[in-house]
């Protein structure tokens, strides 16, 4: 069953579970299903996490109006870039 979850990328992670991702039996990796995007990941959590990179983003920095997709690379982009604390508020692109 072949499921093209880029045409449904909000959805992706009901459809595509990480039991569907398939190693590369040379080395052991999960790639990126993705177009263009070479990255590979030795687990597979780690490949859904990097999925969402490939999502929608709609997180926004509310300093430089930089947008996310996750909300921990918001965090970390607040600590690192405008040397903001820890939690802060993170507020969804409308």
């Amino acid at each position: 069953m072949k499921i093209d979850f880029f045409h449904s990328p909000e959805k992706f992670q009901t459809l595509l579970p990480p039991s569907s991702f398939r190693r590369d039996p040379s080395t052991l990796l999960y790639h990126c299903p993705s177009p263009g995007c070479e990255k590979r990941f030795r687990y597979s959590s780690r490949l859904l996490r990097h999925l969402s990179a490939h999502q929608r983003k709609r997180h926004r920095c509310h300093t430089c109006q930089k947008l996310f997709s996750r909300g921990d690379v918001l965090l970390t982009h607040l600590a690192k870039v405008h040397g903001e604390g820890n939690k802060v508020n993170v507020k969804k692109k409308e």
